[in-house]
C-alpha cells in the first residue's frame, strides 16, 4: 500500500486568523490521507527573504514530500503561481517571486516547471466560481498541494516553464573580503540570539575567529569565540557556529538583539585580522552550541 504523502506548509498568515486553517481545511477534503506538517505561520507578512530562508533550512531535513509555501505580496497581480520538481523527488507550490527557489535549489535543483493553470486547478479540485484575487492560498495552491497528493501529474494543473526563467531573489545578504565580512541578519530567536546570513564556513575563510569585533549602527563591540552560551561571563559578547551552520551572536542569559539594538534583515559587519593560512582550524567542540536561556 503507497504511503500517504508528506505536505509541508509555510506562510506569513499567522495562526488566529483561520487563513491557514481553510488551506488545511481544503488539503483534508480533496487529500483526506496526506499529512499536513506545519512548518511556521509566523513569516513576517509580505517578508519573503525571511520564508525563503526558513524553507531553505528547514526542508532538506525533512522527506521528499510536496511543499507548500505561501509569502505572496503580489498576490492578484501578474506575477506567476508555481509548481517545481526538484531533483530529490520534492514539489515545491507557490508564487514565482523567489520565495521557493532556494530551497529547490538544496533539494537536488529544479528540474521541472509548471505554469498552474487556475481554471484548470480549480475544475479538478471541484470547485466553483472564480477564484479569490487576494488569496491564491485557498483556491489555487492549496488545491494544487493537494491534487498532488492524490496523484494528479502536474502536467495536468499547468503548463511547462523554462525554470531559467523563475525569479531569484537577490543575493544582498552577505559579502567577504580578507579580514572582513558584511551579513544581514536572517533571523533573531525567541532568547534573543542574533543569526547572520552567513555560513559558518564562508565566514571562517576570511576571519579569524578570535579577534572578532562586530560593528553595528550603535558602534563596535568585541566578540570572543565560544562553542556553548556557558562558556561566555555575564554581558560577554560571543560568536559561534550555530546549529544549522551559520555565524550567530549570542550572550549568555541576555538577550543579544536587545544589547546590540539590531532586528532582522538589519546589517552588521565582522572585522578581525585576515584569516591566517596556518591558523589552526576551529575545534570541533566550538562548533555547535546548546541553548542556555
Amino acid at each position: 500500500m503507497e504511503q500517504p504523502r508528506h505536505v509541508t506548509f509555510l506562510s506569513d498568515f499567522g495562526t488566529e486568523s483561520g487563513y491557514s486553517a481553510v488551506c488545511e481545511l481544503v488539503i483534508s477534503r480533496l487529500a483526506p490521507a496526506a499529512k499536513v506538517l506545519h512548518l511556521s505561520h509566523a513569516i513576517p507578512a509580505g517578508d519573503v527573504p525571511s520564508g525563503a530562508w526558513l524553507l531553505r533550512r528547514l526542508l532538506p531535513w525533512g522527506p521528499a514530500a510536496i511543499h507548500l509555501a505561501v509569502v505572496d505580496p503580489g498576490v492578484g497581480t501578474k506575477r506567476r503561481a508555481l509548481c517545481l520538481s526538484c531533483g530529490r523527488g520534492d514539489q515545491l507550490i507557490g508564487p514565482d517571486n523567489g520565495l521557493l527557489m532556494p530551497a529547490g535549489d538544496l533539494l537536488g535543483g529544479v528540474t521541472a516547471a509548471w505554469l498552474l493553470a487556475e481554471k484548470r486547478v480549480a475544475a479538478l479540485a471541484g470547485m466553483r466560481g472564480e477564484p479569490s484575487h487576494t488569496f491564491h492560498g485557498r483556491d489555487i495552491f492549496a488545491p494544487t498541494a493537494a491534487l498532488l497528493a492524490q496523484g494528479e501529474p502536474p502536467d495536468a494543473l499547468g503548463d511547462p516553464l523554462d525554470p531559467s526563467t523563475l525569479v531569484r531573489l537577490n543575493d544582498e545578504g552577505s559579502s567577504t573580503e580578507p579580514g572582513r565580512v558584511r551579513s544581514q541578519v536572517s533571523e533573531v530567536d525567541v532568547f534573543g540570539n542574533v543569526q547572520l546570513a552567513i555560513d559558518w564556513s564562508r565566514a571562517l575563510e576570511h576571519l579569524d575567529m578570535r579577534t572578532v569585533t562586530v560593528r553595528t549602527s550603535r558602534g563596535d563591540r568585541r566578540a570572543r569565540l565560544a562553542g556553548t552560551y556557558a562558556e561566555l561571563e555575564p554581558g560577554q559578547l560571543g560568536i559561534l557556529e550555530d546549529s544549522w551552520g551559520c555565524v550567530a551572536l549570542v550572550m549568555r542569559r541576555r538577550r543579544t538583539s536587545d544589547e546590540l539594538q539590531v532586528a532582522l534583515h538589519d546589517r552588521v559587519e565582522l572585522i578581525s585580522r585576515p584569516r591566517r593560512e596556518d591558523t589552526a582550524s576551529v575545534p570541533p567542540e566550538s562548533r555547535h552550541g546548546s541553548r542556555d536561556a
